[in-house]
């Protein structure tokens, strides 16, 4: 017989024409077991195993087979074991199972949780039915009657950019002449001390030492002394 789990329930049927008894750790204490003629009853797997191994024996030797025929023994035990009923031992679960079992009722929603998810999800419904119905045809409205308008057409206006040149160029203009307006009025009068000074410091003119000089400085005009030596403002500056 193929032991599978010692949790399994089997029974077994009394093919003797006798009562079958048999004992089960009889020295520690275990009881006796009796199986009346014909009669069956339910054992778990590992008392079934040990009531099948006797009544096998019994049954050869009643039947004058050797014990040790495995062929009589397979025969024997086909029609001694009745009905078997597998009952898995409920296994033990691991470390990491019982972590992720813990986790999960952690995270496992409250009943508050349930009864919001519930009611929210009835107005969701509701909307996906009222999507769900089928379009309705509403009647033909008259189109109302549009007045045609002509758009206001914008006036053309002149290009800014050379008309902003231009206004640039004359400001620049009456700018340079008050500029040169501002420099004539700073001007000094021109004199013959101006004109000595810029013939002796600027040109190196001995005036004294020169008698055409002394006749001319004497005689002359300023414009006329200002020509002959060439006097040049911005020389002098």
């Amino acid at each position: 017989m193929d032991i599978t789990s010692q949790h399994d329930i089997i029974t077994i049927k009394n093919i003797l024409p006798v009562d079958f008894s048999f004992s089960y750790a009889k020295s520690e204490g275990g009881r006796t077991y009796t199986i009346l003629a014909g009669a069956t009853m339910m054992f778990p797997r590992f008392l079934a195993a040990h009531a099948v191994k006797h009544m096998i024996d019994a049954v050869l030797t009643n039947d004058k087979v050797k014990t040790n025929n495995e062929l009589a023994r397979i025969e024997a035990a086909e029609k001694i074991i009745v009905h078997e009923e597998t009952y898995s031992q409920p296994t033990t679960p691991s470390e990491t199972d019982r972590l992720n079992q813990r986790v999960e009722e952690l995270n496992k929603p409250t009943d508050l949780e349930n009864i919001l998810a519930k009611r929210n999800k009835k107005p969701a419904e509701a909307a996906a039915a009222v999507g769900a119905q089928p379009d309705m045809q509403l009647p033909d409205q008259p189109k109302p009657q549009l007045e045609s308008v002509t758009p206001p057409v914008a006036p053309i206006r002149k290009d800014k950019k050379f008309a902003g040149l231009k206004a640039g160029a004359k400001l620049k203009e009456a700018v340079d002449e008050q500029i040169q307006a501002t420099k004539e009025a700073a001007k000094k009068p021109l004199t013959k001390d101006i004109l000595r000074n810029f013939a002796i410091h600027t040109l190196k003119l001995n005036i004294d030492g020169d008698p055409k000089m002394t006749k001319a400085f004497e005689n002359l005009s300023v414009e006329k002394l200002a020509d002959l030596l060439k006097y040049n403002e911005n020389q002098e500056e």
